[in-house]
Protein backbone atom coordinates (compact mmCIF):
# COMPACT_ATOMS: atom_id res chain seq x y z
CA UNK A 1 0.00 0.00 0.00
CA UNK A 2 2.80 2.39 0.95
CA UNK A 3 4.65 1.58 -2.33
CA UNK A 4 1.50 2.37 -4.37
CA UNK A 5 1.13 5.70 -2.53
CA UNK A 6 4.75 6.69 -3.28
CA UNK A 7 4.34 5.90 -6.99
CA UNK A 8 1.22 8.07 -7.22
CA UNK A 9 2.94 10.89 -5.32
CA UNK A 10 5.93 10.91 -7.71
CA UNK A 11 3.60 10.96 -10.73
CA UNK A 12 1.64 13.89 -9.27
CA UNK A 13 4.79 15.97 -8.60
CA UNK A 14 6.12 15.25 -12.11
CA UNK A 15 2.87 16.37 -13.76
CA UNK A 16 2.89 19.63 -11.79
CA UNK A 17 6.42 20.37 -13.01
CA UNK A 18 5.42 19.80 -16.63
CA UNK A 19 2.47 22.14 -16.27
CA UNK A 20 4.71 24.93 -14.96
CA UNK A 21 7.37 24.68 -17.65
CA UNK A 22 5.09 24.14 -20.64
CA UNK A 23 5.29 21.54 -23.38
CA UNK A 24 7.21 21.48 -26.63
CA UNK A 25 4.39 21.17 -29.14
CA UNK A 26 3.56 22.12 -32.71
CA UNK A 27 0.14 23.47 -33.48
CA UNK A 28 -1.81 26.17 -35.32
CA UNK A 29 -0.92 29.56 -33.85
CA UNK A 30 1.27 28.04 -31.18
CA UNK A 31 4.43 26.80 -32.79
CA UNK A 32 7.09 24.73 -31.10
CA UNK A 33 8.29 26.14 -27.81
CA UNK A 34 11.27 25.02 -25.81
CA UNK A 35 10.16 24.32 -22.24
CA UNK A 36 10.70 27.55 -20.35
CA UNK A 37 9.10 29.42 -17.53
CA UNK A 38 7.75 32.94 -18.23
CA UNK A 39 7.37 32.20 -21.95
CA UNK A 40 3.94 33.09 -23.27
CA UNK A 41 3.17 31.59 -26.63
CA UNK A 42 6.00 29.20 -27.35
CA UNK A 43 9.07 29.45 -29.54
CA UNK A 44 9.14 29.28 -33.30
CA UNK A 45 5.58 29.14 -34.59
CA UNK A 46 4.38 28.33 -38.05
CA UNK A 47 0.89 29.19 -36.89
CA UNK A 48 -2.25 30.08 -38.75
CA UNK A 49 -2.78 33.78 -38.11
CA UNK A 50 0.23 33.70 -35.80
CA UNK A 51 2.45 36.56 -36.89
CA UNK A 52 3.75 38.38 -33.85
CA UNK A 53 3.75 36.27 -30.72
CA UNK A 54 4.51 37.21 -27.13
CA UNK A 55 7.77 35.50 -26.35
CA UNK A 56 7.66 33.35 -29.50
CA UNK A 57 9.99 32.92 -32.41
CA UNK A 58 8.95 33.22 -36.01
CA UNK A 59 5.26 33.22 -36.91
CA UNK A 60 4.06 32.65 -40.44
CA UNK A 61 0.77 34.49 -40.81
CA UNK A 62 -0.67 37.64 -39.35
CA UNK A 63 2.13 39.65 -40.94
CA UNK A 64 4.09 39.80 -37.75
CA UNK A 65 7.58 38.44 -38.00
CA UNK A 66 8.83 36.94 -34.78
CA UNK A 67 11.17 37.13 -31.89
CA UNK A 68 13.75 35.19 -29.99
CA UNK A 69 12.43 33.21 -27.04
CA UNK A 70 11.32 35.42 -24.16
CA UNK A 71 11.35 38.66 -26.18
CA UNK A 72 8.09 40.46 -26.93
CA UNK A 73 7.90 41.29 -30.65
CA UNK A 74 5.38 43.42 -32.50
CA UNK A 75 4.55 43.70 -36.18
CA UNK A 76 5.69 46.56 -38.38
CA UNK A 77 2.76 48.86 -39.13
CA UNK A 78 2.41 51.90 -41.41
CA UNK A 79 4.50 54.09 -39.10
CA UNK A 80 7.12 51.49 -38.14
CA UNK A 81 7.44 49.12 -35.23
CA UNK A 82 9.74 46.83 -33.28
CA UNK A 83 11.22 43.45 -34.20
CA UNK A 84 14.02 41.38 -32.77
CA UNK A 85 15.81 41.02 -36.11
CA UNK A 86 14.58 42.61 -39.35
CA UNK A 87 13.19 40.14 -41.91
CA UNK A 88 11.44 41.59 -44.97
CA UNK A 89 10.91 41.11 -48.69
CA UNK A 90 11.21 43.31 -51.76
CA UNK A 91 10.07 43.22 -55.36
CA UNK A 92 9.35 45.83 -58.01
CA UNK A 93 7.82 46.62 -61.39
CA UNK A 94 4.47 44.87 -61.68
CA UNK A 95 2.66 46.07 -64.78
CA UNK A 96 1.24 44.76 -68.07
CA UNK A 97 3.29 44.79 -71.29
CA UNK A 98 1.33 47.55 -73.05
CA UNK A 99 -0.66 50.71 -72.38
CA UNK A 100 -4.19 50.04 -71.08
CA UNK A 101 -3.52 46.29 -71.32
CA UNK A 102 -5.47 45.36 -68.20
CA UNK A 103 -6.06 41.82 -69.49
CA UNK A 104 -2.29 41.34 -69.59
CA UNK A 105 -1.70 42.34 -65.97
CA UNK A 106 0.82 39.93 -64.34
CA UNK A 107 -1.56 39.01 -61.53
CA UNK A 108 -0.20 35.50 -61.04
CA UNK A 109 3.38 36.73 -60.54
CA UNK A 110 2.64 39.30 -57.85
CA UNK A 111 0.13 36.97 -56.16
CA UNK A 112 2.76 34.22 -55.99
CA UNK A 113 5.29 36.64 -54.48
CA UNK A 114 2.79 37.87 -51.88
CA UNK A 115 1.85 34.31 -50.97
CA UNK A 116 5.51 33.42 -50.48
CA UNK A 117 6.05 36.47 -48.26
CA UNK A 118 3.11 35.33 -46.16
CA UNK A 119 4.39 31.77 -45.94
CA UNK A 120 7.76 33.05 -44.74
CA UNK A 121 6.20 35.18 -42.02
CA UNK A 122 7.97 38.38 -43.07
CA UNK A 123 7.72 41.45 -40.86
CA UNK A 124 6.91 43.69 -43.87
CA UNK A 125 7.19 44.00 -47.64
CA UNK A 126 8.44 46.84 -49.82
CA UNK A 127 7.92 47.28 -53.55
CA UNK A 128 10.08 49.52 -55.71
CA UNK A 129 7.51 51.11 -58.00
CA UNK A 130 5.40 50.72 -61.15
CA UNK A 131 2.00 49.16 -60.52
CA UNK A 132 0.15 50.03 -63.76
CA UNK A 133 0.61 50.93 -67.42
CA UNK A 134 -1.95 53.57 -68.41
CA UNK A 135 -1.02 56.12 -71.05
CA UNK A 136 -4.37 57.81 -71.81
CA UNK A 137 -4.97 59.35 -68.36
CA UNK A 138 -8.13 57.26 -67.90
CA UNK A 139 -8.90 57.17 -64.19
CA UNK A 140 -11.11 54.10 -64.43
CA UNK A 141 -8.37 52.03 -66.08
CA UNK A 142 -5.71 53.31 -63.68
CA UNK A 143 -7.96 52.50 -60.73
CA UNK A 144 -8.67 49.03 -62.08
CA UNK A 145 -5.00 48.17 -62.58
CA UNK A 146 -4.02 49.56 -59.19
CA UNK A 147 -6.89 47.57 -57.71
CA UNK A 148 -5.60 44.34 -59.26
CA UNK A 149 -2.27 44.94 -57.58
CA UNK A 150 -3.81 45.74 -54.21
CA UNK A 151 -6.03 42.64 -54.31
CA UNK A 152 -3.05 40.44 -55.17
CA UNK A 153 -0.93 41.65 -52.27
CA UNK A 154 -3.74 40.90 -49.82
CA UNK A 155 -2.25 37.41 -49.81
CA UNK A 156 0.35 38.97 -47.50
CA UNK A 157 -1.26 40.06 -44.24
CA UNK A 158 1.58 42.28 -43.07
CA UNK A 159 2.15 45.90 -44.09
CA UNK A 160 3.10 46.28 -47.75
CA UNK A 161 4.97 49.54 -48.37
CA UNK A 162 5.03 50.98 -51.89
CA UNK A 163 7.36 53.21 -53.90
CA UNK A 164 6.16 55.60 -56.59
CA UNK A 165 7.40 54.67 -60.09
CA UNK A 166 7.35 56.54 -63.38
CA UNK A 167 4.16 54.69 -64.36
CA UNK A 168 2.40 56.29 -61.40
CA UNK A 169 2.71 59.61 -63.25
CA UNK A 170 2.22 60.27 -66.97
CA UNK A 171 4.27 63.42 -67.38
CA UNK A 172 6.53 64.59 -64.60
CA UNK A 173 6.54 65.74 -61.93
CA UNK A 174 3.22 64.77 -60.36
CA UNK A 175 3.19 66.96 -57.28
CA UNK A 176 0.78 66.63 -54.34
CA UNK A 177 -2.67 67.65 -55.56
CA UNK A 178 -2.03 66.54 -59.14
CA UNK A 179 -5.09 65.35 -61.04
CA UNK A 180 -3.12 62.86 -63.14
CA UNK A 181 -5.16 59.64 -63.20
CA UNK A 182 -2.24 57.34 -62.46
CA UNK A 183 -1.06 59.50 -59.58
CA UNK A 184 -4.57 59.80 -58.13
CA UNK A 185 -5.15 56.04 -58.16
CA UNK A 186 -1.70 55.35 -56.68
CA UNK A 187 -2.06 57.90 -53.88
CA UNK A 188 -5.47 56.49 -52.95
CA UNK A 189 -3.83 53.07 -52.56
CA UNK A 190 -0.90 54.55 -50.59
CA UNK A 191 -3.18 56.54 -48.25
CA UNK A 192 -3.01 54.09 -45.29
CA UNK A 193 0.80 54.53 -45.36
CA UNK A 194 1.34 58.17 -46.30
CA UNK A 195 -0.46 61.25 -47.55
CA UNK A 196 2.64 62.18 -49.58
CA UNK A 197 4.34 60.05 -52.26
CA UNK A 198 7.59 60.14 -50.23
CA UNK A 199 7.84 59.06 -46.60
CA UNK A 200 9.99 57.54 -43.87
CA UNK A 201 9.53 55.05 -41.04
CA UNK A 202 11.64 53.69 -38.20
CA UNK A 203 11.94 50.08 -37.11
CA UNK A 204 13.65 49.32 -33.80
CA UNK A 205 15.62 46.06 -33.72
CA UNK A 206 17.68 44.39 -31.02
CA UNK A 207 20.83 45.51 -32.87
CA UNK A 208 19.82 49.12 -33.44
CA UNK A 209 17.44 51.42 -35.28
CA UNK A 210 16.56 50.94 -38.96
CA UNK A 211 15.31 54.00 -40.85
CA UNK A 212 13.54 53.44 -44.18
CA UNK A 213 13.52 56.39 -46.58
CA UNK A 214 11.19 56.07 -49.59
CA UNK A 215 11.77 58.64 -52.34
CA UNK A 216 9.32 59.61 -55.11
CA UNK A 217 11.44 60.38 -58.19
CA UNK A 218 8.47 61.42 -60.32
CA UNK A 219 7.16 63.80 -57.67
CA UNK A 220 10.49 65.54 -57.13
CA UNK A 221 10.32 69.11 -55.84
CA UNK A 222 12.25 71.52 -53.65
CA UNK A 223 10.03 70.44 -50.75
CA UNK A 224 10.99 66.78 -51.24
CA UNK A 225 14.67 67.74 -51.56
CA UNK A 226 14.51 69.60 -48.25
CA UNK A 227 12.70 66.67 -46.62
CA UNK A 228 15.23 64.15 -47.95
CA UNK A 229 18.22 66.13 -46.69
CA UNK A 230 16.68 66.55 -43.24
CA UNK A 231 15.52 62.93 -43.02
CA UNK A 232 18.92 61.50 -43.96
CA UNK A 233 20.73 63.93 -41.64
CA UNK A 234 18.55 62.77 -38.75
CA UNK A 235 19.20 59.13 -39.67
CA UNK A 236 22.95 59.79 -39.62
CA UNK A 237 22.68 60.55 -35.91
CA UNK A 238 20.21 57.90 -34.75
CA UNK A 239 20.08 54.94 -37.17
CA UNK A 240 22.46 52.00 -37.38
CA UNK A 241 20.91 51.10 -40.74
CA UNK A 242 19.44 53.52 -43.29
CA UNK A 243 17.65 51.75 -46.13
CA UNK A 244 16.88 54.05 -49.07
CA UNK A 245 14.32 53.08 -51.72
CA UNK A 246 13.47 54.84 -54.96
CA UNK A 247 12.27 53.65 -58.35
CA UNK A 248 15.15 54.59 -60.64
CA UNK A 249 18.61 53.03 -60.29
CA UNK A 250 21.79 54.97 -59.76
CA UNK A 251 22.91 56.47 -63.06
CA UNK A 252 19.40 56.65 -64.56
CA UNK A 253 18.63 60.00 -66.22
CA UNK A 254 15.09 59.43 -67.50
CA UNK A 255 13.96 61.93 -64.84
CA UNK A 256 16.13 65.04 -65.04
CA UNK A 257 16.35 65.44 -61.26
CA UNK A 258 17.44 61.86 -60.50
CA UNK A 259 21.08 62.89 -60.13
CA UNK A 260 20.07 65.49 -57.55
CA UNK A 261 18.49 62.96 -55.22
CA UNK A 262 21.41 60.55 -55.67
CA UNK A 263 23.82 63.28 -54.64
CA UNK A 264 21.80 63.99 -51.50
CA UNK A 265 21.79 60.27 -50.68
CA UNK A 266 25.55 60.00 -51.14
CA UNK A 267 26.14 62.95 -48.82
CA UNK A 268 24.90 60.71 -46.01
CA UNK A 269 25.37 57.21 -44.59
CA UNK A 270 23.28 54.27 -45.74
CA UNK A 271 23.27 50.48 -45.61
CA UNK A 272 21.23 49.70 -48.76
CA UNK A 273 20.02 51.60 -51.81
CA UNK A 274 17.08 49.67 -53.31
CA UNK A 275 15.73 50.43 -56.79
CA UNK A 276 13.69 49.00 -59.66
CA UNK A 277 12.67 50.42 -63.08
CA UNK A 278 14.96 48.17 -65.15
CA UNK A 279 13.17 44.84 -65.54
CA UNK A 280 15.87 42.55 -64.21
CA UNK A 281 17.82 41.80 -61.06
CA UNK A 282 21.27 43.32 -60.65
CA UNK A 283 23.61 43.65 -57.69
CA UNK A 284 25.48 46.81 -58.56
CA UNK A 285 29.09 47.50 -57.58
CA UNK A 286 28.45 51.19 -56.93
CA UNK A 287 28.48 52.47 -53.35
CA UNK A 288 30.56 49.58 -52.10
CA UNK A 289 28.11 46.96 -53.37
CA UNK A 290 25.20 48.40 -51.40
CA UNK A 291 22.99 49.07 -54.47
CA UNK A 292 20.59 46.70 -56.18
CA UNK A 293 17.97 46.72 -58.92
CA UNK A 294 14.92 44.51 -58.37
CA UNK A 295 12.55 45.08 -61.29
CA UNK A 296 11.31 41.49 -61.39
CA UNK A 297 7.74 41.76 -60.12
CA UNK A 298 5.98 40.75 -63.33
CA UNK A 299 6.70 43.44 -65.93
CA UNK A 300 8.18 42.17 -69.24
CA UNK A 301 11.84 41.28 -68.68
CA UNK A 302 14.47 43.17 -70.66
CA UNK A 303 17.90 42.04 -71.90
CA UNK A 304 19.74 40.61 -68.94
CA UNK A 305 16.51 39.77 -67.14
CA UNK A 306 16.40 36.05 -66.50
CA UNK A 307 13.54 35.62 -64.05
CA UNK A 308 10.60 37.14 -62.19
CA UNK A 309 11.02 37.01 -58.44
CA UNK A 310 11.87 38.73 -55.19
CA UNK A 311 14.57 39.25 -52.59
CA UNK A 312 14.63 38.69 -48.85
CA UNK A 313 16.63 40.96 -46.57
CA UNK A 314 17.55 39.47 -43.22
CA UNK A 315 19.36 41.17 -40.37
CA UNK A 316 21.97 38.73 -39.05
CA UNK A 317 23.07 38.29 -35.45
CA UNK A 318 26.51 39.66 -36.39
CA UNK A 319 24.92 42.91 -37.61
CA UNK A 320 25.11 42.32 -41.36
CA UNK A 321 22.13 42.56 -43.72
CA UNK A 322 21.90 39.43 -45.88
CA UNK A 323 20.24 39.80 -49.28
CA UNK A 324 18.97 36.56 -50.82
CA UNK A 325 17.38 36.60 -54.28
CA UNK A 326 14.88 34.00 -55.57
CA UNK A 327 12.79 33.46 -58.66
CA UNK A 328 9.06 32.83 -58.24
CA UNK A 329 9.75 29.11 -58.18
CA UNK A 330 11.84 29.81 -55.06
CA UNK A 331 15.10 28.81 -56.76
CA UNK A 332 18.09 30.66 -55.32
CA UNK A 333 19.57 33.22 -57.74
CA UNK A 334 22.03 35.23 -55.63
CA UNK A 335 23.10 35.93 -52.06
CA UNK A 336 25.32 38.60 -50.52
CA UNK A 337 25.68 40.70 -47.37
CA UNK A 338 26.55 44.23 -46.32
CA UNK A 339 27.25 45.79 -42.95
CA UNK A 340 25.51 48.69 -41.20
CA UNK A 341 25.63 52.31 -42.39
CA UNK A 342 28.80 53.69 -43.84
Amino acid sequence: MMRRFLILLVAFVSSCGDAQTGSDGNGPGGGSGNPSTMNNGGGAGDGLGGGSVDGGGTGAGGGGGGGAGGTSTTAIGPTGGTVTLLHFGITGDTRPPNCEDTAGYPTSVITTIAQEFEKLGLAMALDLGDHMYVCNNDLSIATTQMGIYMNAIKSFTGTWFMTMGNHECTGTPCLPGSGNANYVSYMKALAPISKLPYYTLDVQTSLGLVTFVVIADNAWSSAQATWLEATLAAADTKAKYTIVARHHPEGDSTVSTNATSVQIIRNHKFALFLTGHSHYYKHMTTDGGRDLVMGTGGAPLIAGGAFHGYALIDQQADGHLKVTVYDIGNALQDSWSVGPNQ
